[in-house]
């Protein structure tokens, strides 16, 4: 099926987005605090093969939403930066952030602050760790408490602005 995806994508110039899957295959501890490659990793990198897009990196774009692990605390799923700082160091795919899946619902307050912070990481090379982010902003019939406001998502770009350069509809 990803194969007719990446066919689809090549012919009308379209980027594939691929979300990690929820569980590392070890513990947090493991992989960000001891800086150990997780079994989640290699998945996440092979499902590239998938697209049939191997050519253009740039239409290729890996989702970090966090996992799903007992020592989360109050976020839905942990974030895994480190992690993630592997898989781009290995591949050179892009890789965005999705706070809304990290944060809500118990730190939907912090959405704003928790993408500043991952949004300022950067790689030992001085690259950013994140290309962008995949939030939600506004009103929905379904997931609304995931949502920024449109006033919080205007402060977040004014934010972003101060130490990046903003770009839109990537």
């Amino acid at each position: 099926m990803l194969g007719t995806i990446g066919e689809y994508a090549k012919k009308y110039n379209l980027s594939i987005d691929i979300k990690k899957a929820k569980n590392l295959g070890t513990s947090i501890v493991e992989s960000e605090i001891h800086n150990r490659t997780a079994p989640m990793e290699k998945v996440w990198k092979g499902l590239v093969t998938y697209t049939g897009i191997h050519d253009h990196k740039s239409r290729i774009i890996k989702i970090q939403r966090g996992i799903d692990d007992p020592l989360k605390g109050d976020f839905r799923n942990f974030p895994v930066h480190k992690s993630a700082a592997r898989v781009k160091k290995d591949t050179g795919y892009q890789i965005f952030f999705d706070p809304s899946l990290i944060c809500w619902p118990k730190l939907r307050d912090q959405i704003v602050d928790k993408t500043l912070e991952a949004l300022q990481l950067k790689l030992d090379d001085g690259r950013y760790l994140y290309n962008g982010i995949l939030i939600e902003a506004g009103t929905s019939t379904t997931d609304t408490e995931q949502h920024i406001t449109i006033k919080e998502l205007s402060n977040l770009i004014d934010e972003i602005s101060k130490f990046r350069e903003i770009l839109y509809g990537l």
